[in-house]
């Protein structure tokens, strides 16, 4: 079950709407970093602040101190 509380997480985390981020939880039952994964290729992840991601890598590194 996905809760409001990821929802918003990968909403703050990635910089997308609330509707992206509940419907790529819902399609990966609840996993993060399935959803990124998901949504970087949909190409609806915005840079990360500060940083310059190349790829999945970067932002599972990333994802892994989200949790």
């Amino acid at each position: 079950m996905v809760t409001n509380d990821q929802v918003e997480k990968l909403c703050d985390y990635a910089r997308i709407s609330y509707e992206d981020a509940k419907s790529a939880l819902n399609k990966t039952e609840g996993d993060v970093i399935e959803a990124l994964i998901d949504l970087e290729q949909l190409g609806k992840v915005a840079p990360m602040r500060g940083r310059s991601p190349q790829g999945s890598s970067a932002l599972l590194y990333s994802a892994l101190f989200m949790l």
